[in-house]
């Protein structure tokens, strides 16, 4: 459903989509290169030269997966919108199944988190939103949004987002909000976190 939903109104985000049955890690090298390089996903093992947000698949789930790009949303004129790193979605998935999104912040000063974190969480529900409004996947379809710092340890220092504020957006929206570093994929259904 979701695969489908997304070459039928993005055709050009399934044209860049990989497919991988293993762990991923995924990482953003655009200030540490200069926009040399941008949003990367790696399976199998880790880069060595960036700190990831690791998406532990032991199960072997078969996902595609998106790095979005300047292009990937863009208003009438050709700017750009808001967004976040990248979608993970299992490959074969119904109206129950969970779509990923990501957004990573490389800063390891830990005064910065409320910014880093509250921009996050901006781009992550506007991308959200983008592919909700256009269909791709509906509300009954659970929604992991996930901030990671990478070059921090967890749990991250900040006071912008309450245990209540996590677990309205559950109950209201099916929108799971994590700052995490780590998930583990359970099945088509679960991503697991702590």
């Amino acid at each position: 459903m979701i695969k489908t939903n997304i070459a039928r109104k993005y055709p050009a985000h399934i044209a860049r989509c990989r497919y991988s049955d293993q762990t991923l890690y995924l990482v953003d090298y655009t200030n540490q290169t200069c926009s040399a390089r941008g949003v990367e996903i790696f399976d199998r093992a880790p880069p060595d030269d960036i700190e990831s947000l690791e998406l532990k698949n032991n199960v072997n789930l078969l996902n595609g997966y998106i790095n979005f790009d300047h292009t990937s949303f863009t208003r009438s004129d050709g700017s750009t919108l808001s967004q976040c790193e990248c979608v993970v979605f299992p490959e074969t998935s119904g109206t129950d199944s969970w779509i990923f999104f990501a957004e990573l912040k490389y800063s390891n000063l830990s005064y910065r988190n409320n910014n880093n974190i509250t921009k996050a969480i901006k781009q992550l529900y506007k991308t959200r939103t983008y592919y909700l409004n256009k269909g791709i996947f509906s509300k009954t379809n659970i929604c992991y949004l996930f901030v990671s710092l990478p070059m921090q340890a967890e749990p991250f220092v900040q006071t912008v987002i309450s245990q209540m504020d996590l677990q309205r957006l559950k109950s209201r929206h099916n929108v799971v909000l994590r700052l995490q570093n780590y998930a583990e994929i359970r099945n088509n259904k679960i991503i697991y976190t702590s």
